[in-house]
C-alpha cells in the first residue's frame, strides 16, 4: 500500500496539481507476502519509522531483498503498479536494482482466460474462491489511510489484516485461474530433478 501526496487545490473536480502545489510526496506504507503454498505470511509497515510514517527505506529494502529471491511474483495489477512504485522508491532511496522476476499478475490472467463482470480481485475472489477481499469495514474506504496518517493504531491493526487477507486471496485466485490460463512461467524448471512435471503447476 502506498500513502497518497499531500497538495494544495482549490476545486474538487478537473484539477491540474503542478509541482510547487504539493506538500507531501506519495511513500511506500506497507506491504504483504507469502511464498506459493507456504502458511507464512510476510508484513511491514512504517508506524515505527523514525522519519515518521512516509519513512519508507527500511520497509522498501525488505520488499527489495524479498524480491531478489523470488523466482516467480504472483500478484494482481503487480505489474503495471506494484513494481513500477518500488523501483520508483528504491531508485529514490539509491538502492540496488533487485533481480528482475519473471511476473504472473492475476488482473491479466483473468482478462486473458475469460470475460469475467469485473477483473477486479474483490470480485475475483468473491467469484472463484472461498477467500474474499477484505472490505476493512471499520475505517471504510480512504478512511482507513486517513486514521493512519492521524497515527491512530487501530488502523494500523485493520491495514495490516488488509493487506495480508489480499495476499491470500491473491494466491487463491491464481490457483483457480491457473488450469485455464495461457502464457504462464514455466514452472518445471526450477525442480531440480528429472522428473515430468506440468509446466504451470
Amino acid at each position: 500500500e502506498t500513502l497518497p501526496i499531500g497538495a494544495h487545490v482549490w476545486r474538487l473536480f478537473d484539477q491540474n496539481v503542478g509541482l510547487n502545489q504539493i506538500s507531501e510526496d506519495w511513500a511506500m506504507l506497507s506491504f504483504g507476502a507469502k511464498y506459493l503454498g507456504k502458511r507464512k505470511l510476510y508484513y511491514a509497515d512504517t508506524r515505527a519509522a523514525s522519519g515518521g510514517v512516509r519513512d519508507d527505506k527500511d520497509i522498501v529494502a525488505q520488499l527489495v531483498a524479498l524480491l531478489d529471491e523470488a523466482d516467480v511474483v504472483v500478484g494482481q495489477n503487480v505489474r503495471r503498479f506494484d513494481l513500477k512504485k518500488l523501483r520508483a522508491r528504491a531508485i529514490l532511496h539509491g538502492l540496488p536494482p533487485f533481480r528482475e522476476p519473471k511476473v504472473i499478475d492475476t488482473m491479466e490472467m483473468a482478462k486473458g482466460t475469460g470475460a469475467f463482470t469485473s477483473n477486479k480481485l474483490e470480485y475475483l475472489s468473491a467469484h472463484l474462491t472461498d477467500e474474499p477481499k477484505s472490505k476493512h469495514l471499520k475505517y471504510p474506504g480512504f478512511e482507513l489511510w486517513a486514521g493512519i496518517m492521524r497515527g491512530e493504531i487501530a488502523a494500523w491493526d485493520e491495514m495490516k489484516k488488509y493487506n495480508l487477507k489480499d495476499v491470500t486471496a491473491t494466491e487463491k485466485v491464481y490457483l483457480a485461474l491457473r488450469p485455464w490460463a495461457a502464457r504462464l512461467p514455466n514452472l518445471a524448471q526450477f525442480y531440480d530433478d528429472e522428473l515430468l512435471r506440468c509446466p504451470r503447476c
